[in-house]
């Protein structure tokens, strides 16, 4: 069965616990024995720009229990994925959130494979703004959560408040690109969302740090991104 890799954790002095993502949406864990001594059994150390063909040592073992890997064999690698620094961190963010949601639906694996497959900005926004609506949330776009007045013009978003703010009423909003705003305006009316190449690193955290916030789960690769690269200087993606 295919899958990917959303983490893998040091255990003892040699072995990997690996968590995967496997292509029917379920999650399971692996117990990688003596991967990190040995390179023949896991040559590519469960690299997160790979996609696996994975077996069990026991098949039938429930989702939450512990089993052994049989064998990991990397079918796919991205090369693409990692280079530059900007594509590997909004992938990792992708498997870093898949990893700590408590939900998981067949359709994840299909979302994840198609940024895998083209990574671009704007898909890596669709898919936070599709966890949103699959978490059943619904983030207030009509006027300012703080003051009740319209948003008519520079619409930002809050985490803490739950949707469009202003500037003077919550200073930790982030901008939204015209593009963004759509999105959430076609989302809340049950629409397509439609994005394009106009959208900034600005729009990707502030749905991001909403779910965080609402959900209580934080993503080290969120501060990552954002430390890094600051909220409009994320390098031009290419088209």
């Amino acid at each position: 069965m295919r899958a990917f890799v959303l983490k893998k954790v040091a255990f003892a002095e040699s072995d990997w616990i690996v968590q995967f993502l496997l292509e029917n949406g379920e999650k399971r864990s692996g117990f990688a024995a003596g991967g990190r001594a040995s390179r023949r059994r896991f040559p590519h150390q469960f690299h997160p720009a790979g996609i696996y063909e994975i077996e069990w040592a026991q098949p039938s073992a429930s989702s939450d229990k512990l089993v052994r890997l049989h064998r990991c064999e990397l079918k796919t690698y991205s090369s693409e994925l990692c280079e530059p620094l900007h594509l590997l961190t909004l992938w990792v963010m992708l498997l870093e959130w898949v990893s700590v949601d408590d939900t998981s639906t067949p359709a994840i694996f299909s979302e994840l494979l198609q940024f895998y497959e083209q990574p671009r900005l704007e898909r890596a926004i669709q898919f936070f703004i599709g966890q949103i609506r699959s978490h059943g949330l619904s983030p207030q776009l009509n006027e300012c959560l703080v003051c009740s007045q319209p948003v008519t013009q520079h619409p930002r978003f809050s985490a803490q408040h739950g949707g469009l703010t202003h500037k003077t009423c919550d200073g930790d909003a982030l901008v939204l690109t015209s593009s963004a705003w759509n999105a959430l305006r076609n989302f809340s009316e049950g629409e397509e969302v439609l994005l394009d190449a106009t959208l900034q690193l600005s729009d990707l955290l502030a749905f991001a740090r909403y779910l965080q916030t609402q959900l209580g789960r934080e993503l080290k690769s969120t501060r990552f991104m954002n430390e890094t690269f600051g909220p409009q200087e994320i390098p031009q993606f290419s088209s």
